[in-house]
């Protein structure tokens, strides 16, 4: 038995694909947050453009916030197999929830977004 799990295979393919979610996200997210925040940098100054940079940025912040959930249910798969590092883990997940809270709060929308392809049928 390794990890002390019953099933120690499923156990390391759980964490080998929680490790894989989380490198994916955790340079995307960031990258996300920023073009999402950038967008409504100008929304003052061109208020022609202004629904568009929303929809742009929500589209941003919403991606964002996939990826962040995305990354807090890897960190929990990881918590619940590498008990010896919950500490740790348990601080990611605590910073990953805050920032999710900021984006949500930031874009209220953003979750409402619709992305072509992705979200809807084409």
């Amino acid at each position: 038995m390794i990890l002390g799990i019953g099933e120690p295979e499923l156990a390391v393919a759980d964490i080998l694909d929680a490790v894989e979610v989380i490198q994916w996200h955790q340079h995307q997210i960031s990258v996300k947050i920023t073009r999402a925040l950038s967008g409504t940098e100008n929304e003052e100054e061109i208020p022609e453009v202004l629904e568009e940079c929303r929809r742009d940025s929500d589209g941003s912040a919403k991606v964002a916030l996939l990826g962040i959930d995305r990354s807090i249910t890897a960190w929990e798969t990881l918590l619940n197999g590498l008990g010896d590092e919950s500490g740790a883990i348990k601080k990611v997940i605590a910073h990953l929830d805050r920032i999710r809270v900021i984006v949500e709060e930031c874009f209220p929308q953003a979750r409402l977004f619709v992305r072509p392809g992705f979200d809807q049928e084409i």
